[in-house]
């Protein structure tokens, strides 16, 4: 075990696992108490169609993904702003179109080799200190995001309606909350895939939720699953020789299922 820790390719596999599982679930947190979970999935199969947009015409990936990820969460929160059409309907349907796209930009380049299925699976051995670097300033900023306004979010995300009467500009702190799950998802990409980074969003909260009322401690709890989800994962991925993103979801599932196994909650 020692020996395994001084290799640099494990150091940054922990240290991009240590903040991918406190990033996701920190905003899916948010996600699973507004009931907009659904959107990390959206978001994250854009972002892939955004990855294979970049491989076709040989340009930063990840560039691509953001740039994708972001314009469809715009023209999400603009449809359900405007009443034309609501979250699920809009999700639905640039979920289908960005599948079909990447699909088709991959078919065009001819590129289905480890970089596109690294996005797509996830690699965390294939992290690098840009990558760390990244992911240490992104959960930085969401931090100070979430502290600075706490309050205006949490009373938004339990009660819309009270929240505007009350003052709280709920349009920009909804598109605010959007923008912020949707960097959490984007660069989480290489690490845990695009098939898999909506489970390390969406199951330590749900698992927190079953726990808890207070929202505080449901954050609290959702980080600190996500951090067992994470670390444990990667540390049965390189013992066992299995794919990272495939071992940290199954794991943060098995926290969901004793959760809700020992949960009080009526109703769930």
């Amino acid at each position: 075990m020692p020996e395994i820790l001084k290799l640099g390719i494990i150091q940054r596999a922990l240290f991009a696992s240590l903040l991918v599982g406190l990033i996701l679930p920190l905003s899916g947190s948010f996600a699973v108490v507004r009931k907009s979970a659904f959107l990390g999935a959206g978001v994250a199969h854009i972002a892939f169609s955004g990855v294979a947009f970049g491989l076709m015409i040989s340009s930063p990936p990840i560039l691509w993904a953001f740039i994708f990820s972001v314009l469809a969460s715009v023209l999400i929160w603009h449809g359900g702003k405007s009443k034309r059409m609501d979250y699920d309907l809009s999700i639905g349907i640039l979920f289908s179109l960005a599948m079909a796209l990447g699909i088709l930009f991959l078919g065009i380049s001819k590129k289905y080799g480890s970089e596109a299925l690294g996005y797509l699976f996830g690699n965390i051995l294939t992290t690098t200190k840009g990558d760390i670097y990244t992911l240490a300033v992104l959960l930085l900023l969401l931090l100070i995001f979430y502290l600075a306004f706490y309050k205006e979010l949490f009373f938004m995300s339990f009660n819309e309606e009270l929240a505007e009467a009350s003052g709280i500009n709920v349009s920009v702190f909804s598109l605010l909350l959007l923008l912020s799950m949707t960097l959490s998802v984007v660069a989480s990409l290489k690490a845990v895939g695009a098939l898999l980074v909506f489970g390390l969003l969406v199951m330590p909260a749900a698992a927190a939720y079953q726990l808890t009322y207070d929202f505080k401690k449901m954050i609290t709890l959702s980080l600190l699953f996500g951090l067992i989800s994470s670390i444990g994962g990667i540390a049965i991925s390189i013992f066992i020789d299995v794919p990272s993103g495939a071992t940290i979801v199954l794991l943060a599932f098995a926290i969901f299922l004793l959760s809700f196994l020992f949960s009080r909650k009526k109703g769930g």
